[in-house]
């Protein structure tokens, strides 16, 4: 039986962490601003998470919680920030889903997408229907190949979802330059239309073709024997592509171990193709399960395209190594 968390005797403060510049965005901001003082509601456009936060200092004898409003890249730069305060306890976290893929979101379960409609007294009243778990977090660290005998600097960025290598991540790269363009409309509708177009085209142009023969993989030091693949995905979570569930969907998900979000174990697959990912999407195929691991190791030995929850960059020759970061406190919501 589920219990609801008792209320707590300490104060309890609530802090919405929001990323404004599109319409769902300014509709949060207009609703927590009819309840809360304005010092409590920290917009990321304008202000950096860590110095937003550093509030919490101050109500050392509150009940913290924050709403954190975006995608999944602003809630993994709010949760690195929160890191970095080093804060003790540590805010509980719950989500509004205001990006593409929502992949955390969906995972916590407060929702696939943002419907237009936020009530900032039923959310308070949603956290009493909520427990609270801890997320792993995961380091990633790429140190590029020497350059002219020169060692290059290491990139070090953390991660809650998912980090990968090959045709998803080139997906989500060309839609990140055309967001970027002058000519780009921000709409929810809009944007899985450019992905739809984006994943058609790499099934016609084979981009990631081979990309297996570029690629040497260690789960805990064990080297893995790669089939033809054309993306490998690293899974802290098991929601992936905005809701796909990789490790426990199918025939092979029944008898595949457990997929945890607290079990400081990553799951890693390899997908074929987009039109793969695309037969996922439906149901219709499983990924291929290479196994679970605390650490995970990737040599690159040649260019890709490559994501870190949703985060997307062009990556030249490699070696990448991902390890915990950590756990931070979460508000999971009750069906």
């Amino acid at each position: 039986m589920i219990r609801r968390p008792p209320r707590s005797t300490r104060s309890e403060f609530y802090s919405p962490t929001i990323k404004s510049g599109n319409s769902e965005a300014v509709n949060v901001l207009s609703e927590a601003r009819k309840y809360l003082n304005p010092i409590q509601i920290i917009d990321v456009a304008d202000i950096e998470p860590a110095k937003g936060l550093l509030i919490c200092k101050l109500l050392p004898d509150s009940d913290y919680r924050l709403l954190i409003a975006g995608g999944d890249g602003t809630i993994s730069w709010v949760f690195s920030s929160l890191q970095s305060l080093k804060l003790n306890p540590m805010p509980l976290s719950a989500v509004v889903p205001l990006g593409t893929g929502n992949d955390l979101s969906r995972e916590l379960g407060w929702g696939t997408y943002f419907n237009g409609n936020f009530e900032f007294s039923k959310w308070v009243e949603d956290i009493y229907s909520t427990h609270v778990a801890q997320l792993d977090r995961w380091k990633v660290d790429i140190q590029p190949v020497r350059h002219l005998g020169f060692r290059l600097p290491i990139k070090s960025l953390s991660i809650n979802n998912y980090f990968s290598i090959g045709v998803d991540a080139l997906v989500a790269l060309n839609f990140h330059r055309t967001r970027q363009s002058s000519l780009y409309f921000p709409s929810r509708i809009f944007n899985k239309l450019i992905y739809l177009v984006y994943g058609t085209k790499d099934i016609l142009d084979q981009n990631c073709d081979g990309l297996e023969k570029q690629l040497s993989v260690y789960l805990d030091d064990k080297v893995l024997d790669l089939p033809e693949l054309q993306a490998l995905v690293v899974l802290n979570i098991d929601s992936w592509g905005a809701g796909v569930h990789p490790w426990s969907m199918g025939v092979g998900g029944v008898n595949a171990p457990e997929a945890r979000f607290d079990d400081g174990l990553l799951e890693v697959i390899g997908v074929t193709s987009s039109f793969h990912i695309g037969q996922m999407q439906l149901g219709l195929s499983e990924p291929f399960r290479f196994g679970q691991a605390k650490r995970v190791k990737i040599e690159m030995l040649g260019n890709a395209p490559v994501q870190a929850d949703g985060e997307p960059w062009e990556q030249g020759p490699c070696q990448i190594d991902i390890c915990s970061n950590g756990q931070v406190p979460v508000l999971v919501k009750y069906e």
